[in-house]
């Protein structure tokens, strides 16, 4: 998707067993970096619990850099803000 200029993202919102609860995926203009990328898509997957009625209790991602740099709001892009749902 790269070389149309953008990149997909998902999100699985799974119970405390395991079991799938729901999942959605779509697809987002190509941002600056993979750590931004990965921010987008955890500020959807809040939103996508929203929709649900859902509340978060465990977030998980597997890149250091992308939670670290949402634990300490270090990520300067017009597209990444901080949010307060």
């Amino acid at each position: 998707m790269q070389l149309l200029g953008a990149a997909g993202i998902g999100v699985v919102v799974r119970d405390s067993t395991g079991e799938v609860l729901a999942a959605m995926s779509e697809i987002i203009p190509l941002p600056s970096s993979v750590v931004v990328l990965e921010t987008l898509a955890a500020r959807r997957a809040v939103v996508f619990l929203k929709e649900l009625n859902l509340h978060i209790s465990i977030f998980e991602g597997d890149s250091e850099e992308s939670i670290s740099a949402i634990k300490n709001q270090s990520i300067h892009h017009p597209s990444v803000v901080l949010w307060v749902i």
